[in-house]
């Protein structure tokens, strides 16, 4: 999965993360490498759940995200 940060929503905003459906403020977009093995194209999902797609790890990868 490839996993993009797409920055903080507004101060009195909150979006709702469709992985574990909790209320966030950064949001992040998951895209499947196999879109043809799930019946989904992209995801916005929030920090945690972010991290826990990177895995422990790779703590390089998840640098990278935020450059």
């Amino acid at each position: 999965m490839r996993i993009k940060y797409l920055g903080k929503v507004g101060v009195n905003n909150m979006f709702k993360c469709q992985m574990c459906t909790t209320m966030g403020r950064d949001r992040y977009s998951a895209v499947p490498q196999l879109p043809n093995l799930v019946d989904w194209n992209e995801l916005i999902i929030c920090k945690k759940c972010a991290k826990r797609e990177v895995g422990s790890r790779n703590k390089k990868e998840w640098e990278r995200i935020h450059k």
